[in-house]
């Protein structure tokens, strides 16, 4: 049911889903009145999942790279000569979910940014690492001098999805950042621009990377940076709720509810 609500409007079905899920009937109700009104899904609240994402055609202008373990990735550091590095990180805790960042140049901080998504009913850490990502792309966006740019976030499946063609959850942010990066690159007419997303395992002794992990749980209390300071996506109104959220959040609540019922049965 959450997927039929994820549908885009190019699906042949978005029509139908739209309709049965704004208005309810008396008489002749479809299966799929029952399931949208029993369960009180409408589709405005959540995520939409495109039938495709970018085309396999379409260059990247990004590099993934994710190490073989965990002594590689703080060697790597070690060695990075990139004018610019940044560390990203998504945290939940409390009941909320938060990214942050932090911009490097030549190994002295410059900037940093902060978001939080809202609660993990709605949003995933998962989620939280992307817009990690997202906000990273904007302090880049900024550095109009810097030719050679390394993010660095401790989440595996993220740098992994960026590099994939597969539509998933979370497609909007993940071409989100595809865009970002597209526009960066374009402003180099002569095309010397390189930027890299890479796994850094967490707890590794890297010092961006833990400042990035605690400064992700202090979001979580204090908020978001400025809206004039965020990127367009994360600006005005909350983000729509996440399908992987929305599936755990109704797993918990029949967990609890088949518990009340035991306890209570003869």
């Amino acid at each position: 049911m959450l997927r039929l609500a994820a549908v885009p409007e190019s699906h042949p079905l978005h029509g139908t889903i739209q309709t049965v899920a704004c208005r309810d009937v008396k008489q002749h109700r479809s299966p799929l009145h029952y399931l949208f009104h029993t369960f009180k899904i409408k589709p405005a609240d959540y995520e939409t999942i495109m039938s495709a994402s970018r085309p396999p055609n379409c260059k990247d202008n990004l590099q993934t790279h994710v190490a073989a373990n965990r002594e590689d990735t703080h060697e790597e550091d070690l060695l990075d000569e990139s004018e610019v590095c940044i560390y990203a990180d998504g945290s939940g805790m409390d009941g909320k979910a938060a990214a942050v960042v932090v911009l490097y140049r030549r190994g002295t901080e410059v900037a940093s940014l902060r978001y939080q998504l809202g609660p993990l009913a709605w949003h995933t850490t998962y989620e939280a690492e992307i817009a990690g990502v997202v906000l990273a792309l904007q302090l880049v966006c900024k550095e109009e001098t810097a030719d050679t740019v390394w993010i660095r976030l401790d989440n595996q499946a993220v740098v992994q999805s960026l590099a994939g063609r597969k539509a998933k959850p979370m497609q909007s942010f993940l071409d989100n950042v595809h865009s970002l990066c597209d526009a960066w690159w374009r402003e180099d007419r002569q095309q010397h621009k390189s930027i890299s997303i890479s796994w850094a395992s967490g707890h590794n002794g890297v010092a961006g990377n833990e400042w990035a992990d605690d400064e992700a749980k202090k979001a979580i209390g204090e908020g978001s940076s400025p809206s004039t300071d965020l990127p367009q996506i994360l600006r005005g109104e909350e983000l729509p709720c996440s399908l992987t959220a929305a599936g755990l959040a109704f797993k918990s609540d029949m967990f609890k509810r088949w518990r009340s019922l035991w306890k209570d049965s003869p």
